[in-house]
């Protein structure tokens, strides 16, 4: 079974990733539902009638279990399987056993890098939100519309954190889990074989990073995350570590669950900059990201590794 796929086309790996990924998506879902009576308040012969009512929505503590637990399924364990069956030393086409050396220069590079960035990625949401519609297609502009309120009706649920024990489950599940698992299967294992199969890293990081903005289904957030996805899946080329992935996809994440609960604001509030500001902002916050981008591809040239 360890690597038995190793002589396959990168295009029939890609196939077994996406059936693994469909598996693994279904069959976590279900273990999942049918373990919540094991972890809350709720016998198994109320479970149906829980789910179906609308008092499920109002439980941000099961819909977080919900949402960790879908993550590691529908990321880590197909990135795991595949991993396991496309070479003979899985953690080493990962990309886990090295980072560049300068572990704290590079760390403190990925943090700034982040923050700069997200005067990038506001821009590019307002500029997604400024998109004119057509008269005729305005039924799709409310049907968008709703889902953007929906989800951020969800965030703004899962971000009200009252004590430490919330912040910690809340960074756990909204940073953590979708770093390590989102970037195992990302940036670990199609980005690779999208690279192979096209021959082209160019090509190969715009398609997973496609799919990857595709994926969370937020259209006036799609050129944000797509953005951020190529930036992630060039300094994965470039270094070869996918640790260095992980550690800016948890900074992003991270940031703005320390943002609410340490300094009470509000989603709306971390969305939102003065006007008169913006063209200083963005001038600013793409030079010193294209400055920490420089660095880190300078960095990652260097031969030795830890």
């Amino acid at each position: 079974m360890k690597g038995s796929l190793i002589a396959g086309s990168p295009w029939y790996k890609l196939f077994v990733v996406f059936a693994l990924t469909i598996a693994s998506t279904a069959l976590v879902s279900f273990v999942a539902v049918l373990s919540i009576p094991l972890f809350f308040n709720i016998e198994y012969s109320e479970l149906l009638k829980f789910i179906h009512d609308d008092g499920f929505f109002e439980r941000v503590d099961i819909l977080l279990y919900m949402q960790g637990v879908s993550t590691i399924g529908t990321f880590l364990i197909p990135a795991m399987v595949a991993s396991y069956l496309i070479s003979p030393y899985p953690s080493a086409y990962l990309g886990l056993e090295v980072f560049p050396k300068k572990v704290g220069l590079i760390i403190i590079l990925l943090l700034v890098l982040t923050l700069s960035g997200t005067v990038i990625s506001d821009s590019l949401y307002k500029l997604s939100t400024a998109i004119p519609f057509p008269e005729s297609w305005s039924g799709l502009k409310e049907y968008l519309d709703g889902a953007q309120n929906a989800m951020e009706d969800q965030m703004a649920s899962f971000l009200n954190m009252q004590n430490p024990s919330d912040f910690l489950m809340v960074l756990m599940v909204m940073a953590v889990l979708p770093a390590v698992c989102e970037e195992s299967l990302f940036r670990g294992i199609l980005q690779p074989l999208f690279i192979r199969a096209c021959k082209s890293a160019g090509w190969g990081i715009i398609i997973s990073s496609l799919l990857f903005g595709l994926l969370h289904q937020q259209f006036y957030s799609f050129l944000s995350i797509f953005v951020l996805s190529v930036v992630l899946g060039y300094l994965r080329f470039w270094t070869k570590s996918l640790w260095v992935s992980v550690v800016m996809h948890f900074f992003n994440n991270a940031s703005i669950v320390i943002a609410i609960y340490f300094f009470d604001l509000s989603l709306d509030e971390l969305s939102s900059s003065s006007n008169s500001w913006d063209l200083f902002y963005i001038s600013a916050g793409v030079m010193v990201f294209s400055l920490c981008l420089f660095a880190l591809n300078k960095f990652s040239r260097e031969k030795e590794l830890v």
